[in-house]
């Protein structure tokens, strides 16, 4: 096993962190050649597969991410790639449940799909999705390696690597464009792109979103407390604006879940959250991540970075959908933080990872749900 450090900036836990033990990349060794036998069925005109060392890259709560080198063999020739293998994991979802399709893996491998035939929007080429967990021990699918730079959060994109180094004009035009992508996946016509199957409602509305979401947090608190969270939970209730507009949303919507060349956007990432629901669940927590990234590093905005309106002035541009009042969305995102990351610490403790009565939970989403709450 592998370690994973956990950090935790509130004031009562700055410096402290925690270790979390994670398989070894040598453990994926004997999916090596079931896969191989997978992937020459999966790829066109192919003869044979080689498959070589696994690595699993850091980050990420839901499903497992496996990057892949791989020598496939043709009719004509010989040649080397590299492809991302995504697993669901034993455990039950990160996010609720919204439909009947419980399986991370599933709904993404179905989003992504549609999104690559529906949207003008970067998504990596797939390959195949297996539902049969004999294969490799659980569902999962397979699609090309796309590479980039991810501004990711250990450590802090916005203190080191690429994201921190570019220049103010570089960080606004990585701002504007993650809502030029987060436009396009709302652009798809839900029918057309066959995917009503991700609400079992006539009604999508934000309150719809609240109530699945407050549920949720209650049932993975099971009785503790946690007055910040519930204290936005009860002012969302009170000020989340009425609309009627339903997109296909994103999920998870944010800088760290597009892989970037050169500053543009190359491919979109993590769609297990998605959603029929109001544009501005996706705009929300887009603004929300922002919000937190800088705020959980300690740091001022960093330089470049369009304020608040300007983005949502961005966004309804190029969406042509008029933004009424974002805060109560970026209050309800920070709110909706708070629940997954209750829901990861209750995985790990489930995995033995952490004991049963920490209070980490409480921690991470601070910073941000607390001045929100206070503004």
């Amino acid at each position: 096993m592998t370690g994973r450090v956990l950090r935790f900036d509130s004031p009562e836990r700055r410096g402290k962190s925690s270790s979390v033990n994670e398989p070894a990349n040598h453990e994926y060794d004997s999916m090596a050649e079931p896969l191989a036998a997978w992937l020459t069925e999966h790829l066109d005109d192919v003869s044979r597969v080689e498959v070589g060392a696994f690595d699993r890259p850091s980050g990420g709560y839901s499903a497992e991410t496996l990057i892949v080198p791989i020598t496939v063999t043709t009719s004509s020739s010989t040649a080397r790639r590299t492809i991302v293998l995504r697993r669901e994991v034993p455990e039950p979802p990160v996010y609720p449940v919204q439909v009947g399709v419980d399986n991370e893996i599933e709904i993404q491998w179905r989003v992504m799909s549609a999104l690559a035939a529906h949207a003008d929007v970067p998504i990596a080429s797939l390959i195949g999705y297996e539902a049969d967990p004999a294969v490799l021990g659980s569902p999962f699918f397979v699609m090309d390696f796309v590479g980039g730079d991810i501004p990711r959060e250990d450590p802090p994109y916005v203190l080191t690597g690429f994201y921190a180094d570019a220049s103010p004009a570089e960080r606004k035009l990585m701002g504007y464009r993650c809502l030029d992508v987060m436009a396009g996946v709302h652009a798809v016509d839900i029918g057309e792109a066959g995917l009503g199957w991700l609400t079992d409602s006539d009604v999508n509305d934000g309150h719809r979103q609240l109530s699945i979401w407050r549920d949720y947090a209650e049932r993975e608190l099971d009785g503790r407390p946690h007055e910040l969270m519930m204290a936005a939970f009860d002012r969302v209730a009170d000020e989340l604006p009425r609309t009627d507009a339903t997109v296909l949303t994103w999920g998870d919507a944010r800088l760290g879940n597009v892989i970037w060349q050169d500053f543009q956007p190359a491919c979109l990432t993590d769609f297990e959250a998605a959603a029929l629901a109001p544009p501005e669940m996706d705009l929300g927590w887009c603004l929300m991540f922002e919000q937190w990234s800088h705020a959980l590093a300690g740091v001022e905005v960093s330089a470049g970075v369009p304020s608040l309106q300007q983005q949502v002035e961005h966004y309804s541009t190029v969406s042509s959908h008029e933004v009424e009042d974002i805060g109560p969305w970026v209050l309800f995102a920070a709110a909706r933080y708070a629940a997954i990351v209750v829901r990861i610490m209750n995985r790990w403790v489930d995995r033995g990872l952490l004991d049963p009565d920490q209070t980490v939970y409480l921690d991470p989403i601070a910073p941000v749900l607390k001045p929100l709450l206070e503004a």
